[in-house]
């Protein structure tokens, strides 16, 4: 009885000793990746040149690659706790990514505009009139 109490005793205490140290290579191989989400989260889109766009774009994707293998790597160690900060991470970058990409539409779209807008002096008459798009289109017509 004495016995089976010791080595069960003994049992418990690998499994709380192999979580921490499950836990400490966990934390230190995330703290290896932090410099990567840092350099990932840095490259922005202010470009105005489809090309530069383009080249950026193409960085930003290399990097979200290597970050997604690097946060596998951290998950593959089995701390649940980094595992749970890896994938929260993991949905940083890809929400950084999107924001980026959206915005940079919506600049775009908004340059477009504006070119639209003076090429065209029926439409630059209506916005400065406060009318927008009902405004010309009513003009026309009647």
């Amino acid at each position: 009885m004495v016995m089976a109490r010791l080595r069960s005793a003994l049992r418990a205490c690998r499994e709380r000793e192999a979580a921490a140290v499950v836990d400490a290579a966990g934390q230190a191989r995330f703290s290896g990746v932090e410099s990567s989400f840092n350099d990932f989260m840095a490259v922005h889109f202010n470009y105005t040149r489809q090309h530069d766009l383009v080249y950026v774009l193409k960085v930003k994707n290399m990097k979200m690659n290597k970050l997604l293998e690097q946060y596998a790597e951290v998950i593959r160690i089995g701390s649940p706790r980094w595992s749970e900060a890896a994938f929260t991470r993991i949905g940083e970058a890809y929400r950084n990514f999107i924001k980026a990409c959206s915005s940079t539409d919506a600049r775009r779209a908004r340059s477009r505009a504006a070119g639209i807008v003076s090429k065209h002096p029926g439409i630059a008459g209506a916005a400065a009139r406060g009318q927008g798009d009902r405004g010309v289109y009513q003009s026309d017509r009647g």
